[in-house]
């Protein structure tokens, strides 16, 4: 208790306010950063939309006709020319996948972190306050 004590005075000399006004700044703060995680929600959102429309159009909708005169996917296509550039399609899907995995992890968190700052903003800033002890 002694060390969050320590830490509530010391953050609110860096603030500078008073250390009772201290909890209601964290307070208001929790607002400020439930706006900027909901954009970070929505810019994680619209790298997953998009990485799996890009995916889709170009691994299953985007159809050529081959040297047989067959209508068949652009990966299909790439495959039978033999030049290496399916291999570069491949990868690219690959890290687009990997990317789209990784945004909803994050975005799995910060929306946790957003409810809590819309919901609760009082555990939000206490929570703010203890993981300044680590």
């Amino acid at each position: 208790m002694d060390e969050l004590t320590t830490l509530i005075g010391t953050l609110s000399e860096k603030l500078g306010v008073a250390a009772s006004e201290l909890y209601t700044v964290l307070q208001n703060q929790a607002r400020l950063c439930a706006i900027k995680n909901s954009v970070w929600c929505i810019v994680y959102a619209a790298v997953i939309i998009l990485s799996f429309v890009f995916l889709k159009k170009v691994f299953v909708d985007q159809t050529h006709t081959s040297s047989s005169g067959e209508k068949v996917t652009l990966c299909d296509y790439y495959d039978q020319e033999e030049d290496g550039t399916s291999v570069l399609l491949f990868a690219a899907g690959g890290v687009l996948i990997a990317v789209s995995i990784v945004s909803f992890v994050v975005l799995v968190e910060t929306l946790y972190e957003t409810i809590a700052c819309i919901f609760n903003p009082k555990f939000w800033a206490l929570s703010q306050l203890l993981s300044g002890l680590r």
